[in-house]
């Protein structure tokens, strides 16, 4: 199991509209082989700004990094009306993948 977090802030005041933008994105995400689970989450939100997470499940490394690499990625992520409502450019990127454990009684 792969799983990759992009954590960015997004201007309070523009938290309802950024939200739309995704909902309206997301149907290209869910076509993608590999995909287990997305969600976008919402954290804390400060004076100006609001944390928010896209939090993604994938079967494997692999399967990730063929999405990143397709077109429906690139419909999203180029986004300039979703840009727009972004503090920061960049998101910041986590990747995890799944530590293996073997049974201790065998």
């Amino acid at each position: 199991m792969f799983i990759a977090n992009s954590r960015f802030y997004v201007r309070a005041k523009d938290r309802r509209i950024f939200e739309e933008e995704w909902d309206a994105k997301t149907g290209f995400l869910f076509s993608q082989p590999g995909l287990i689970m997305f969600d976008l989450l919402r954290g804390p939100k400060a004076e100006n700004r609001a944390l928010y997470v896209c939090h993604s499940v994938w079967k494997d490394k692999q399967s990730y990094l063929i999405w990143t690499s397709s077109v429906s990625y690139s419909k999203i992520h180029n986004n300039e009306q979703i840009k727009k409502f972004m503090l920061s450019e960049e998101p910041i990127i986590e990747a995890f993948e799944q530590v293996p454990f073997f049974d201790k009684a065998s």
